[in-house]
């Protein structure tokens, strides 16, 4: 495969993969609240949309600050595409690993306040920055140490 048609094809993942997630984050399924009713009952489990702020406004700030994060990196990618400067693909490798680090932030609540739809837009997330660090690397040609 010709370098140009692989820098392309990988172009091309690399903006699929934030609408795939925002499409995910926009789900009323992805984003999870436990609410604790009067006792001897069962807590209620509740799911929102990543842009919802009823989660936000109950310290679940993960989903919130995923769904902009992941704004920002596909708002950013099409600016690459079009400028292809590679200090704006950077910023891309940058923003999609904080995005990685903040869609697991519900983890530290405990395992119920993640879902199955929070695990994939994490692994998409975490596809993307692969995609977008071997991207730049195979651009930049930097020499590795060792």
């Amino acid at each position: 495969m010709k370098v140009k048609t692989r820098e392309t094809l990988l172009n091309w993942i690399l903006l699929l993969l934030p609408f795939i997630a925002l499409v995910l984050e926009v789900m009323p399924s992805g984003a999870v609240l436990i609410f604790q009713s009067a006792p001897p009952s069962e807590p209620i489990r509740k799911t929102y949309s990543y842009f919802s702020f009823m989660t936000f406004g109950n310290a679940n700030f993960g989903p919130l600050l995923t769904g902009v994060l992941t704004i920002v990196l596909t708002l950013l990618l099409i600016t690459y595409l079009i400028s292809k400067q590679i200090k704006v693909l950077y910023v891309v490798v940058i923003v999609s690993f904080i995005s990685v680090v903040t869609s697991l932030f519900p983890l530290t609540l405990g395992i119920n306040f993640y879902s199955l739809i929070g695990l994939f837009i994490s692994l998409i997330l975490i596809i993307e920055a692969i995609f977008a660090l071997y991207l730049y690397r195979t651009l930049v040609k930097k020499p590795t140490l060792g």
